[in-house]
């Protein structure tokens, strides 16, 4: 009886540790996954701000939509924040505390766009510079939708310039 209870618990232990196993792979998996959809989606940013990929509106939006950026639009606007005097920024503070700026700024920005129902993508696209690339409908509008995102970006240069120990441009 106590070889049995022995086996059983060897088998026990074996399934645990299967299981555990398998977790751990899925975890590793997905932790991959999105590593690879975060660089997919800053390659296609990249890609469409420099013109290396000239894509028709349908296979632009295809591939946005299968890096998780999928709200309709027929226009694209561009749009560029630089911190000023980067170097001394960057010599005044620690990569943390940098990257703290960074990513409060890059909030600001989206939080602003999301207000105004705007369907905002940003990334860094140099250490200094965050690229913004706004997707609108209603291309007989582009001359308002211009002029409110002209209002977005001083509001968010006011609120940097008001709340953070930096500027930008």
């Amino acid at each position: 009886s106590l070889v049995k209870r022995q086996d059983m618990d060897d088998e026990f232990a074996f399934i645990d540790k299967s299981l555990e196993s398998l977790i751990e792979h899925t975890n590793n998996y997905d932790k991959l996954q999105a590593e690879g959809m975060l660089f997919r989606r800053a390659q296609l940013f990249k890609d469409v701000l420099d013109g290396t990929r000239v894509l028709s509106m349908n296979k632009l939006s295809a591939e946005l939509s299968e890096v998780g950026l999928d709200d309709p639009f027929d226009h694209l606007v561009v749009a560029i924040i630089e911190i000023d005097y980067y170097r001394a920024f960057a010599e005044a503070y620690s990569q943390k505390d940098q990257s703290l700026f960074k990513f409060t700024l890059r909030s600001a920005v989206q939080e602003i766009a999301e207000a105004e129902q705007e369907h905002l993508w940003t990334e860094w696209i140099a250490p200094h510079q965050l690229g913004l690339l706004y997707r609108t409908e209603g291309a007989d509008r582009e001359r308002q939708t211009i002029l409110k995102i002209k209002t977005m970006a001083e509001r968010a240069r006011a609120w940097i310039e008001q709340y953070l120990t930096f500027t930008v441009t």
